[in-house]
């Protein structure tokens, strides 16, 4: 077992690693404050019970940090806390069609990546090189147009639009940045113009997500 690699998942060992101290504190506090606690009488007794239940409550907080019922429900809600985008999914599984709409986007110019790059994005890892979103307001080539990226991740992930505005600006800018590999100036209102943003251009992209690419 000890040979076994160690795996370090911030989502699960930080809340154990809080609730473990926060498990030791009060049975700490209890044997402390018990020991301080020396008046005679049934008021003592009393105090005494109290410690000691604060004493067994803290040992079933560490007790239930290493229990299985930990991580397959407490920790599902903590991840999607701290951790909205876990709760996005993809139904784009089927490689031929993966490659199609990588090569689609790419060709049509809204943004540079190679495929590996692509598939990092859909499986939600940590990406160890962004995508390159290149597609410009027709008016102005050069000013980025942000409602099309927010367009195809919606198509990609459900739950997309479910994201506050501040979450889905940080998503865009962990997996996507400038054609100068700076992050992509992203406002909360270019967030909600996006929403309600009923263009032409943006049902192109759900064309190309319904295969007629």
């Amino acid at each position: 077992m000890f040979n076994e690699a160690i795996h370090w998942d911030k989502y699960v060992e930080k809340p154990r690693l809080f609730l473990h101290c926060f498990g030791i504190f009060m049975m700490f506090l209890a044997l402390k404050t018990s020991k301080l606690w020396e008046d005679p009488g049934i008021l003592n007794s009393i105090t005494q019970i109290l410690f000691l239940l604060v004493f067994i409550l803290g040992a079933l907080t560490c007790h239930f940090t290493w229990t299985k019922k930990f991580e397959s429900t407490f920790i599902q809600k903590v991840k999607q806390t701290l951790n909205p985008v876990s709760k996005l999914s993809t139904s784009i599984t089927n490689q031929t069609m993966i490659q199609g709409i990588w090569k689609t986007f790419v060709s049509k110019g809204y943004f540079s990546c190679n495929l590996e790059t692509f598939e990092a994005l859909l499986k939600l890892k940590n990406p160890d090189k962004r995508i390159q979103w290149n597609y410009t307001i027709m008016k102005n080539p050069n000013e980025l147009n942000r409602q099309p990226l927010f367009e195809i991740l919606s198509c990609i992930f459900t739950e997309f639009e479910s994201l506050s505005n501040s979450e889905i600006i940080r998503f865009c800018n962990k997996y996507f940045c400038d054609p100068n590999n700076n992050t992509i100036s992203i406002t909360s209102k270019n967030v909600t113009d996006w929403k309600n943003n009923t263009s032409d251009y943006l049902k192109e992209i759900s064309d190309i997500f319904k295969g007629n690419y």
